[in-house]
């Protein structure tokens, strides 16, 4: 019949005993470290999926500021690029307005001072027809007289 070696029973009990004491002191915290781990794994996972979100929402505020500060920068530019314009513009009518206001007063003083040069031509010349006039006729006039009357036959040469 069937030959059973005490060895091999022996073996058997120590195989179910060694199992006993394993499963009761072994398994057991094993298996409650491997729940534990995966526990903290899971929610590794689950704080690393919301650090993930949050990242990707602070990246998209982050764009979105970008965004505004670079559309901000272009209105900046755009403004001042066009009070540049707005201040060369207003320069440029100063200047123009203040060089036709010296040409006008170099036109002004130029036409004083011609009309000075004119009543010193026109008296030296009335006066150098006195002279002439007095040397040719060789007596005393009436020297206001005379003046009066150059004067007058000289403005009626220059009206004609």
């Amino acid at each position: 019949m069937l030959d059973i070696d005490f060895t091999f029973v022996w073996v058997g009990v120590n195989l179910l005993v060694l199992y006993l004491l394993l499963r009761k002191f072994l398994f057991g915290k094993v298996g409650a470290l491997i729940d534990q781990r995966a526990q903290s794994i899971a929610s590794d996972i689950e704080a690393g999926e919301t650090a993930r979100k949050e990242g990707e929402a602070y990246r998209k505020r982050y764009e979105q500021i970008l965004a505004t500060a670079k559309d901000e920068s272009k209105a900046i530019v755009a403004e001042a690029r066009q009070k540049a314009a707005r201040d060369y513009e207003s320069v440029l009518r100063e200047a123009k307005g203040q060089a036709q206001a010296l040409v006008d007063k170099a036109r002004e003083d130029i036409e004083r001072e011609r009309g000075e040069a004119y009543e010193q031509v026109k008296g030296s010349v009335a006066s150098l027809a006195l002279l002439a006039a007095s040397k040719v006729i060789e007596h005393n006039m009436d020297s206001d007289k005379n003046r009066k009357l150059v004067d007058a036959f000289l403005s009626r040469e220059e009206a004609a």
